[in-house]
């Protein structure tokens, strides 16, 4: 819902005087100064009062309203989400056993030769989690690392674990504690069971399979298959698949981003020849290993969804044939539950020259153009990279024309919805693919849903010596700051009827300015991350400055992500601890959609601008589910305030009594019946 900022003031009986109460000053000592005469000013014409223009009132959303503008992305598949019931869908690649030993870059000699179903057909070893602190494999001294372990944090993964496969083998620790109890072979089933106890404080389990043979009559180091090992509480015979941990975390999302899971970052092999595609047949089945090349199985996805009754973000893998997106469309067709929405972007962030997909992208569309008689380059452009860009945004309409045929046209755009995203620091980028898309193939609205940016807010340039009071307001100020952007792609979005959406955002206090930082930063910028503050930090991003903001047509925000560790290598997590919700973050997140109450955000954008008649007006924007706003004032920078008014219900106040050459300082904070929010950036003005 698009709304006209309204800048202006409403009396209604407020005017009050911000003058502080204080001692007495100190006499004075008076100097004398001769004034030198100045000359008779020429007498200006009268400057007219401005107008007084609406103020805006107390915004509110429906939590039903903001759940469903409100995503998240899973993550990495195997990490901090437990999400498997069964740990071994996302063991590691297998390797054998002298893998250590192998020279760099060497796979033939590092990895375990494989059966068709992605099991070891030799003597071999994997990793089933390792949930150590970054670094911790380093040394013990961290010699090497010596600002690895940032923050020292691991998950509790104690228990017991049921593990079974088909054949027979010994086990050993290929590294750390590896606790083994009944360990049982039944010859007339081929089944190896046994139980896995992991103490607490334990987050490696590395074991090695030896001795192994794949049935009864088997050779010796045959290898073997079908290994499961189910979490502490599940019977061998489960038939569960997903967590409870998993399933709680999703419920204030209406819509779940599956990047990490099925089609984003360095999946694919380097772009040879037209011909160099993923096949619908070589994609990853529900037998095989789940963090393998290809990506998750779409079978799990569904599932998850399913039984969450949430809508899909995905991200078809970037060399994905049409036979692939074919077979894709019509698995989720017929499996799919009929009310959700299929949100779909073609890999992940093809902008970005860090990723494979980007390469990928960059050398088909030079290939194409190459060979001759592409739409790439009809206008004749020399530029290279403009022919990428145009390959993308091509291969949207294509994806969407695919989907179009299987679901028919009626779908694309309500329950098929194309997300054109790119670098949210390049609006123009945008706006030359969708002209290009324009002249060459018709209306970008018959294929695209939304344009979309990333909208992190972070502490850029932020000093080694930083405290947490300065984290939180380099945050602030980022997120107040990137509104600019937004309304600018805003206007490019309008210019093309499409929607407007955010595929990631968030906080982000980690990155490559961070990783060579000292260790006392990285453990401020953790605890940032902790602390309460970062609760209305979120609410004020996402409420100030997307759902409530106006001028913005704001469609769904994706956050970046729902689990991670908190180091120097990330610290996007709403949690680091998918057993433990109660965070500041994702406590945001269960106010916004209703879950909870606590007080509201700060306003933003509050603003103070003197009026011709001497008043100076105090204008905001409004704060999530706040039922009123008080303004407090001073006359020294910083404060200490003192209350204006309260109870106010419009995001407006006026100030009748600053006395000439005095500098006002102004804040504002909202109320609800859970309490008052901190109080905004100042703003100041002078008479």
């Amino acid at each position: 819902m698009r709304r006209l900022l309204a800048m202006g003031i409403g009396l209604l009986g407020l005017l009050a005087a911000c003058q502080m109460e204080t001692a007495a000053p100190a006499p004075i000592a008076t100097v004398i100064v001769t004034p030198t005469p100045m000359p008779t000013p020429t007498p200006l014409p009268p400057t007219p009062t401005l107008p007084l223009p609406t103020p805006i009132p107390l915004a509110s959303r429906a939590p039903e309203e903001v759940m469903a503008r409100l995503g998240v992305d899973l993550g990495g598949v195997g990490d901090r989400a437990l999400e498997f019931v069964d740990v071994a869908k996302t063991l590691r690649r297998w390797e054998t056993l002298d893998a250590d030993a192998c020279p760099e870059g060497d796979n033939a000699c590092r990895y375990a030769p494989l059966d068709e179903a992605g099991w070891p057909t030799t003597d071999a070893r994997t990793v089933f989690f390792d949930f150590r602190p970054f670094g911790a494999w380093w040394s013990a001294d961290q010699s090497q690392c010596p600002q690895c372990q940032d923050g020292d944090f691991m998950i509790d993964l104690s228990g017991t674990y049921k593990l079974s496969f088909i054949g027979e083998a010994t086990l050993q620790s290929a590294e750390g504690i590896l606790d083994v109890r009944s360990q049982m072979y039944d010859r007339t089933t081929n089944t190896t069971t046994a139980d896995i106890v992991v103490k607490p404080g334990q987050g490696l389990l590395f074991v090695k399979f030896v001795n192994t043979r794949r049935t009864p009559t088997s050779a010796p180091n045959t290898g073997i298959a079908d290994v499961r090992l189910l979490r502490p509480g599940y019977e061998r015979d489960t038939a569960e698949i997903f967590t409870p941990w998993i399933l709680e975390a999703v419920q204030p999302f209406s819509t779940l981003r599956f990047m990490n899971w099925v089609g984003g970052n360095n999946i694919n092999l380097p772009f040879e020849d037209a011909n160099n595609t993923l096949e619908w047949s070589e994609r990853t089945l529900p037998t095989m290993r789940q963090n393998q090349g290809e990506g998750v199985a779409w079978e799990y996805v569904i599932e998850l969804a399913n039984l969450t009754g949430k809508n899909v973000w995905i991200n078809i893998p970037i060399h994905a044939s049409d036979d692939y997106v074919t077979g894709l469309a019509q698995l989720l067709k017929d499996t799919l539950h009929e009310d959700a929405i299929i949100y779909i972007e073609s890999s992940n962030e093809v902008w970005n020259g860090i990723f494979t997909q980007h390469e990928y992208n960059q050398k088909a569309a030079e290939a194409e153009v190459a060979a001759g008689n592409s739409t790439l380059n009809n206008d004749g452009t020399l530029l290279s990279g403009l022919w990428g860009q145009r390959r993308h945004i091509r291969r949207l309409m294509e994806i969407s024309n695919l989907f179009r045929a299987v679901f028919g046209d009626d779908a694309i755009n309500t329950r098929i919805r194309v997300i054109h995203s790119w670098w949210a620091l390049t609006p123009d980028s945008y706006e030359l693919q969708l002209e290009w898309l324009d002249a060459t193939y018709g209306p970008p609205n018959q294929y695209l849903y939304a344009v979309a940016a990333a909208g992190y807010f972070n502490v850029e340039g932020i000093p080694d010596d930083a405290t947490s009071d300065e984290v939180f307001k380099r945050l602030r100020t980022s997120s107040e700051n990137n509104v600019s952007g937004r309304l600018a792609l805003q206007a490019v979005a309008d210019r093309y009827d499409l929607k407007h959406a955010l595929y990631e955002a968030g906080p982000d206090t980690a990155g490559p300015l961070q990783w060579d930082r000292d260790t006392q930063l990285l453990l401020t910028l953790i605890d940032a991350h902790r602390d309460p503050r970062m609760k209305e930090l979120v609410l004020y991003d996402i409420w100030n400055h997307w759902l409530a903001q106006p001028d913005l047509d704001a469609d769904i925000y994706i956050y970046f992500t729902l689990q991670s560790a908190y180091s120097r290598w990330g610290m996007w997590g709403l949690t680091e601890d998918i057993t433990a919700l109660q965070t500041p973050k994702f406590q945001a997140i269960t106010d916004l959609v209703g879950i909870t109450q606590s007080p509201p955000p700060a306003p933003s954008f509050v603003k103070a601008a003197q009026l011709d008649d001497g008043r100076v007006v105090v204008t905001w924007s409004p704060a999530f589910r706040a039922e009123s706003y008080t303004v407090k004032c001073s006359d020294s920078d910083g404060g200490p305030y003192r209350t204006l008014a309260a109870g106010l219900t419009e995001t407006v106040y006026a100030d009748a009594d600053v006395q000439p050459g005095q500098t006002a300082y102004y804040v504002v904070a909202a109320v609800n019946a859970q309490g008052e929010s901190g109080n905004s950036v100042q703003a100041m003005a002078s008479k």
